[in-house]
């Protein structure tokens, strides 16, 4: 990906219910807008040999980075200039938690539980599974236009009931009023 190029990202396993296929849709219709445009896939699973096909059937191979199943997927978001999760069901959304946590724009299923976005400490667009392919490319474009404050967001997270910090100095405050009374 060259220093210019725009990265749609995307974590999570490879499997049905993520609808990563709509992923590469979408690249696929953006690119007719813009030619700065690359897609990195962080995950494995079962899917991963039919959406490389999908990615060749749409000549996207030259522009789908396949990252694979990795440890350090949150420090890979920090080079996303916007994350892109089309889930037809999530339980929680956890990858939206870690997006957020790294101030990276989100563009989102309103299959994502509205709990994900309770730190609102990044740019976050929902659109709704049914909606047509346009509007999640106006969104992915719109997310691409904005520019990611990383600080501001650590400190937006760290303020919200979702940081792992906050909640244990909350059950240690709690743990100590049980004990003193």
């Amino acid at each position: 990906i060259p220093d210019h190029g725009k990265v749609i990202g995307h974590v999570g396993r490879l499997v049905p219910v993520k609808n990563q296929i709509k992923i590469l849709h979408i690249l696929s219709a953006l690119r007719s807008k813009r030619d700065d445009v690359w897609l990195v896939m962080v995950g494995d699973g079962p899917l991963l040999s039919t959406l490389r096909a999908v990615a060749a059937e749409l000549r996207l191979n030259d522009r789908v980075v396949w990252a694979g199943a990795r440890v350090d997927a949150t420090d890979v978001m920090q080079s996303f200039d916007v994350m892109v999760v089309t889930s037809f069901s999530e339980s929680f959304g956890l990858v939206i938690v870690e997006g957020q946590a790294t101030g990276v724009p989100i563009v989102a299923s309103d299959a994502v539980p509205d709990e994900a976005f309770a730190a609102r400490s990044a740019w976050s667009r929902r659109i709704p599974l049914d909606a047509p392919l346009s509007a999640w490319v106006t969104a992915v474009c719109d997310g691409l236009g904005q520019a990611p404050d990383r600080y501001a967001a650590r400190e937006m997270f760290r303020a919200s009931h979702l940081e792992i910090t906050t909640n244990l100095e909350t059950l240690m405050w709690l743990y100590r009023q049980s004990v003193a009374a």
